[in-house]
């Protein structure tokens, strides 16, 4: 078997150490200090396991953002990882880390913790084994992913531009391992609904509802979608009114808006920016956008998954698929400015839900694929 797995594997139990340290620390994208927590931590761990250099970039509203380098050469190869999550704190008493045969639970195992251990101890594995590629391995670890990516957008994108490739540490799957070439586009949307209080009992005739007007307003979006040509409309945050016998005279929704084509993300954005009261005396406004146009796959991506496919079967017999994600990422960001392949990441699914795990077995595996892809990728190399 390969060198970097076996040298992995038998390093199994300190990954596994490190993906419980990790998901223990939670990270809800909101919480800046506890970002901070994570990502300083991140960045020790970075320094500690390979000897290259870490610096932190300040950021006021989230957490502040990881840049760790390793190695030297004329290229820089990027990955591309965030330590946020969708959890609040203390989703830990209702999900708390553990391991059950072959799975390790957890909020943000799979999205996207264990990936960033695989990465660190990608690299760890190159130092200590002595093998350095001809190239700057840069992981980049940002905060806010989960939200959009609204303050590691620019610093995304600026890296990327640098790249002579970029590598994404989102998860894949099984038992099929399917790398990612193609993500839809997105859009967020806040809809904020002002009505007219009123008694609930006998006033409620010179009230207007704006809860009322939500319900209506969610079944139009929802009617909106046209899932026969990739477009899917969600509302999945709502709040509102202040209480059971008051004619409610506030009430929101965040919308979630997904598609493959950019024409078609624009065309609906422009009906959602522009959505119309349906009840008489309703005021709405409408604010968000499309946050990211999708990821297509191109010549350089296509060519980016043959490498990687060769380099899993050449070295560890192992047969890799692509596919389309209906999930967006950072990958959507990097693609029109350098080749970028998404995946390389753990094994597991359950993203965003109480049955979030990794296949914990698998993650040396994943490790050593991304080290020697790391080699592969950056032409010859040296062992001193």
């Amino acid at each position: 078997m390969n060198r970097f797995y076996n040298w992995l594997v038998a390093r199994q139990d300190e990954m596994t150490g490190l993906l419980r340290l990790l998901v223990e620390l939670e990270s809800p994208s909101a919480d800046k200090a506890l970002n901070d927590r994570i990502g300083a931590y991140i960045g020790e761990a970075f320094v500690r396991l390979t000897g290259g250099s870490t610096v932190s970039i300040e950021d006021m509203q989230y957490g502040n953002h990881i840049r760790c380098e390793w190695g030297s050469g004329p290229d820089q190869i990027l990955l591309l990882g965030h330590f946020d999550t969708v959890w609040p704190q203390g989703q830990l008493q209702v999900m708390p880390f553990r391991i059950e045969n072959d799975k390790a639970f957890g909020p943000g195992t799979v999205d996207m913790k264990a990936g960033l251990v695989q990465a660190l101890y990608a690299v760890h594995a190159l130092r200590q084994l002595e093998v350095h590629p001809h190239a700057r391995i840069v992981l980049l670890c940002t905060s806010d992913e989960e939200a959009g990516s609204p303050s590691s957008r620019d610093l995304i994108l600026e890296e990327a531009g640098k790249s002579k490739c970029v590598l994404v540490l989102e998860s894949t799957t099984y038992p099929v391992k399917k790398m990612i070439t193609a993500r839809r586009g997105i859009g967020i949307y806040r809809l904020k609904i002002k009505g007219i209080s009123a008694h609930a009992g006998s006033l409620q005739q010179q009230g207007v509802s704006s809860i009322e007007e939500l319900a209506r307003q969610i079944q139009h979006i929802h009617g909106l979608a046209d899932r026969s040509v990739g477009i899917s409309l969600n509302v999945g945050k709502v709040s509102g009114g202040t209480a059971f016998n008051v004619v409610a005279d506030y009430a929101e929704a965040e919308i979630d808006l997904r598609f493959l084509e950019k024409e078609d993300g624009n065309r609906m954005n422009e009906r959602i920016m522009n959505l119309l009261p349906i009840l008489p005396g309703i005021q709405l406004e409408v604010s968000g956008g499309i946050n990211r146009y999708p990821m297509y796959r191109d010549d350089r991506g296509a060519d980016l998954f043959r490498r990687l496919q060769s380099t899993a079967r050449e070295h560890f017999g192992m047969e890799l698929e692509e596919t389309l994600s209906g999930g967006f990422g950072d990958a959507n960001l990097t693609a029109g400015l350098a080749p970028t392949l998404d995946g390389l990441g753990c094994v597991g699914s359950g993203h965003h839900a109480l049955s979030e795990h990794v296949l914990w077995a698998e993650m040396p595996l994943h490790s050593a694929l991304l080290a020697q892809f790391l080699c592969d990728l950056s032409g010859e190399y040296v062992r001193e």
